[in-house]
């Protein structure tokens, strides 16, 4: 990928497509990657990543139906670049949103994913919504 931002919209495209090859695709093929999943602990390493998603993807509430990445921060510099963004997300009954750090790391192959920590921001259900209105 030629720019960090590539290799972001090619992770969140895999992250609503539910597909875990495409995800790893856009990792750095490295047992130093990070994944923190919001709520969860730290993985650390290909195969523990890779799992998570697998995992994540296969949960019948995984992916949201729509998503829409908000940039907060964004610095780069020839070889690392990091992307502070809120995720919000819609799925049937549920909005929400998260606080995410994603960095990429630039090699002779392009960008790509090196840490993806996700935390927790709201979550509010369609009856919440009804209850307010």
């Amino acid at each position: 990928m030629d720019k960090p931002e590539d290799a972001e919209r090619a992770f969140y495209e895999a992250f609503v497509a539910r597909d875990t090859d495409a995800m790893m695709r856009v990792w750095a093929h490295s047992d130093a990657i990070v994944c923190i999943h919001p709520g969860m602990g730290r993985l650390k390493g290909v195969e523990a990543v890779r799992a998570s998603w697998a995992e994540l993807f296969g949960a019948s509430r995984a992916a949201p139906a729509r998503l829409q990445i908000q940039p907060l921060s964004r610095t780069r510099s020839q070889r690392v670049a990091v992307h502070a963004v809120i995720e919000r997300f819609a799925t049937e009954g549920e909005s929400g949103l998260v606080f995410a750090v994603n960095a990429f790391h630039r090699d002779a192959a392009g960008w790509h994913l090196v840490s993806h920590h996700a935390s927790p921001g709201w979550t509010e259900t369609a009856e919440a919504r009804g209850a307010l209105h």
